[in-house]
């Protein structure tokens, strides 16, 4: 067990690896337990693009709306949790291989409600940014084409509709989506730490309110991209 942790502290940090650890045990003796800490990120939308235009053309990326219900046995999340994201105006691009999945990206293009904790994400400036989640490619096409190519799809999307940022909070506990997204040129402005048990939930952040108690609905976060 101890040298686990050790290889945690490694990868983690020992404050990380510390939260994980308590989070991995309280939630053993109660699913309603949880500690969930959050990196918040601001990306600049590329003007360059990961593929040249003569690659990845074996990809179809297309815009999933709420009508398209027949996509969503696809997809890794439950219908309850899609139907909770079109409700708030939430957007979905696909990529598709021979009519295959091969993964998504969804974004909002104002206040992102969180389903993961009781927290609203407004990413700034208003109408600049927007704020992207929930970053998926299946396991077998994790080393294809399919992210660049879907990558490409959204910045082209974000540019035509003059959005010069994008802003994500990614688990401090995943230094794998933590390293993606830095190379993709994405910089820390913030962190927001959520202690959860039971109905009551509370919020450790960088950014105001910093400390918030709440048993209904949770805080807001003002998350400014510079």
């Amino acid at each position: 067990m101890y040298s686990k942790f050790q290889l945690l502290v490694h990868e983690l940090g020992w404050l990380n690896a510390f939260l994980y650890s308590i989070h991995r045990g309280i939630n053993k003796l109660h699913r309603r337990c949880r500690i969930i800490k959050y990196y918040l990120y601001s990306q600049p939308i590329s003007h360059k693009a990961l593929l040249p235009e003569s690659r990845g053309k074996q990809f179809n990326i297309q815009e999933i709306t709420a009508s398209d219900q027949q996509c969503w046995p696809d997809f890794p999340c439950p219908e309850r949790v899609i139907r909770y994201r079109f409700n708030q105006h939430a957007r979905c691009f696909a990529a598709y291989k021979n009519n295959q999945f091969h993964g998504y990206i969804w974004y909002t293009p104002g206040t992102y409600q969180e389903d993961e904790v009781r927290c609203f994400f407004e990413p700034l400036p208003a109408n600049e940014s927007v704020w992207d989640f929930d970053v998926y490619i299946v396991p077998h096409a994790r080393m294809s084409l399919a992210f660049p190519k879907l990558w490409d799809t959204l910045c082209a999307h974000h540019r035509n509709n003059n959005i010069q940022w994008t802003l994500s909070r990614i688990s401090a506990f995943n230094k794998e989506s933590i390293r993606a997204h830095e190379r993709l040129g994405a910089k820390r402005v913030g962190s927001a730490t959520f202690i959860c048990v039971g109905k009551c939930q509370l919020m450790l952040s960088s950014h105001a309110p910093w400390i918030y108690i709440s048993f209904k609905q949770g805080p807001r976060l003002r998350v400014a991209a510079k």
